[in-house]
């Protein structure tokens, strides 16, 4: 339901709105495109995230903020731009995008995570990529990690290196694997979609968790969409301990706890998304999410079998690149396989923050 005091807000997951008018800039052979921001909890970062998507060199027709808390400061900055203020009683990520993605109506959409933020051409990269490919589903652009609480630095001119494209109906392993190596499947900030690729599968996209990036990419993958990596660097992403991508500037302390807890609602994640990849699909990194959760999992139930743990240690061996902490886990594994109490032993040791030198 509509807030009768604020035209923008809207009330629920499922809620349609009025299209905002497009800006006079958009020219009539481009496509309107939409920013999806999706916020849970995090009061501190949704204003730095608003302001880099209004200072696109071409900011987008439509903005949808998804939170789950009123801001009317915040709030006022994104409908008297002409945006939608969306709340949500849901801290599902897919429950979120899906809710950010009904309230849009342009037909194409790229996300904003509220810890991160858009450089100045992510726009301007995702309008021509469409506009110039009619058939183009999905694209994924470069990205750089940034601490928290440091600078974020804008390159003078973007240098864009060579784009890799999987044509229409295309689909090889070497493909596969090409694709993959620009972490296409990973931060969803720097993801743009077609609308017509989501609209078949918005009550599944709402059943995720918490991996809707990869939930996106396999989705792409297995439609007869055509898909893009663009790897030049175009949003900046935050490292911080309440982020559930890969933190390299957090230590083990931080990093593994956070996914400990968070690992068994993203091996669910991979299950609904391995339901639907057919089989002979190459489904790296839903394995390796499987086999955190499995080694994680074991510290603590010592009735999970030991033949389960030497599985998962082998899946995380197999792949090349992992996002997940090997070496911790498969420290963690071996242990496990001498004994459940050195185990337990050995994530205590893992996670002791370090000492400070005097």
């Amino acid at each position: 339901m509509r807030d009768p005091t604020n035209s923008g807000r809207i009330e629920g997951d499922r809620t349609q709105s009025t299209r905002v008018a497009s800006p006079a800039h958009r020219s009539g052979a481009e496509l309107p495109h939409a920013v999806v921001l999706t916020a849970w909890n995090r009061r501190g970062y949704l204003a730095e995230a608003i302001d880099s998507v209004r200072r696109c060199l071409q900011p987008p027709d439509e903005l949808v903020a998804v939170t789950n808390y009123r801001d009317d400061v915040l709030e006022r900055r994104v409908t008297d731009g002409g945006g939608k203020w969306v709340i949500t009683t849901e801290d599902s990520f897919g429950t979120m995008t899906s809710a950010g993605v009904a309230a849009s109506t342009a037909p194409v959409i790229s996300f904003l995570d509220d810890d991160d933020l858009y450089l100045p051409e992510r726009l301007s990269v995702a309008r021509s990529a469409f506009d110039a490919d009619p058939t183009l589903g999905f694209l994924h652009v470069g990205y750089r990690p940034f601490a928290d609480g440091a600078p974020v630095l804008v390159p003078d001119r973007l240098v864009s290196p060579r784009t890799l494209t999987i044509p229409k109906g295309v689909r090889t392993r070497d493909q596969f694997l090409r694709i993959w190596s620009t972490d296409a499947a990973y931060n969803g900030s720097s993801i743009t979609v077609r609308r017509a690729l989501l609209a078949p599968h918005v009550d599944e996209l709402r059943s995720i968790e918490l991996s809707v990036p990869p939930y996106l990419f396999f989705r792409a993958w297995v439609s007869e969409w055509a898909l893009q990596a663009h790897p030049a660097p175009l949003v900046a992403v935050r490292q911080h301990s309440g982020s559930s991508t890969s933190g390299r500037f957090e230590h083990r302390s931080v990093r593994l706890p956070r996914l400990r807890r968070i690992s068994p609602r993203l091996a669910r994640d991979a299950v609904r998304i391995r339901a639907f990849l057919p089989a002979g699909t190459w489904d790296l990194g839903l394995l390796e999410v499987n086999a955190m959760n499995t080694i994680f999992a074991s510290i603590n139930d010592p009735g999970i079998p030991r033949t389960a743990v030497v599985r998962a240690a082998l899946d995380l061996a197999r792949e090349r690149e992992v996002w997940v902490p090997r070496a911790a886990l498969s420290a963690l594994a071996g242990t496990r396989l001498l004994s459940h109490r050195i185990s337990g032993g050995m994530y205590r040791f893992l996670t002791t923050p370090p000492t400070r030198v005097r």
